[in-house]
């Protein structure tokens, strides 16, 4: 699987940053049906918000994924919060697609999705 952020290879920049890696892990989770690991990908408060069992019946897509594309990235930062946002182009099994946009916030170091999906237009 090929991921591409925003068009651009950054190597100058760290491309493989922590955000990234934390929407890629979280897209290949959810590419492999891997759900209940995706769930661990996600922050303490959405978590606190969402039990599992939600999560499974009103977040993961009803279609089956083909591959899931990276294709914006977005970073912010004020004095006392970085954050983070991806957009991922859902490729499903029967041809069609959706954008959903996430959340990505550090939390004890590490990054973690922080929101339920929406849909990025």
């Amino acid at each position: 699987m090929l991921l591409f952020l925003g068009g651009c290879v950054y190597l100058g920049r760290g491309f493989v940053s922590s955000p990234f890696v934390a929407a890629s892990d979280f897209a290949i989770d959810l590419e492999d049906g891997n759900y209940a690991s995706s769930y661990g990908r996600l922050c303490a408060s959405s978590q606190a918000q969402i039990p599992l069992d939600q999560y499974l019946a009103e977040y993961v897509p009803d279609k089956q994924i083909d591959i899931i594309d990276i294709v914006g990235q977005a970073s912010f930062q004020d004095s006392d919060n970085v954050s983070d946002s991806f957009v991922g182009e859902f490729n499903y099994v029967d041809g069609t697609r959706e954008d959903l946009f996430y959340d990505l916030v550090k939390e004890n170091g590490d990054w973690k999705v922080c929101n339920p999906p929406r849909p990025a237009n």
